[in-house]
C-alpha cells in the first residue's frame, strides 16, 4: 500500500497517509514534545490534507509514545480539534493503545471528546487491526 508523509513534528511524531485505507496515522514517541504550536500546525495539515484526499479516519498510534501532552495542547485538544474534523469530513478517531499507562490514561482523557463532535470512537491493539476494522466500517 502506499503511503504519504502529511506532516511530522521531528523528535515528536509522524503523521503518514495510507492510500486506499482512507486513515492517516500519527506514529507518536514523545508527547512531551508536542508544544501548542507544532500541534496547531499537525492539525492544520490533517485538515488541509482532508480537502485533497478522501480521508475517513485518524489513527494515533501511541504504542510507544512516553509522556503526556501539555496543558495547552490537551485542552486545544477538547476545545478545538474534533469538531474541526469533524467538519472536514473525518468519521472515527482511532487508538492505538500505549504500552505506558500514564500515556494512555491522557490518550483516553482527551479521546472522550469525539463523540460529542460527531466523530466514532475505536481502540485497537495495533495498526493493522484498525485498518482492518476501517475497511469494514467506511
Amino acid at each position: 500500500m502506499a503511503k504519504i508523509e502529511i506532516h511530522s513534528i521531528p523528535g515528536v511524531m509522524s503523521s503518514v497517509h495510507h492510500v486506499g485505507d482512507y486513515a492517516t496515522v500519527d506514529t507518536w514517541s514523545n508527547f512531551y514534545g508536542a508544544s501548542l504550536e507544532a500541534f496547531k500546525g499537525l492539525i492544520d495539515a490533517h485538515i488541509a490534507f482532508t480537502k485533497k484526499q478522501k480521508v475517513l479516519a485518524v489513527v494515533v498510534d501511541s504504542t510507544y509514545a512516553t509522556g503526556v501532552m501539555p496543558n495547552a495542547v490537551q485542552k486545544f485538544i477538547q476545545d478545538e480539534v474534533f469538531l474541526r474534523f469533524s467538519k472536514s469530513g473525518i468519521k472515527f478517531f482511532i487508538n492505538i493503545k500505549a504500552k505506558s499507562s500514564l500515556t494512555k490514561l491522557a490518550v483516553d482523557s482527551f479521546s472522550v471528546n469525539a463523540g460529542p463532535a460527531g466523530i466514532t470512537l475505536g481502540e485497537f491493539a495495533d495498526v493493522d487491526s484498525a485498518i482492518a476494522w476501517l475497511k469494514k466500517n467506511s
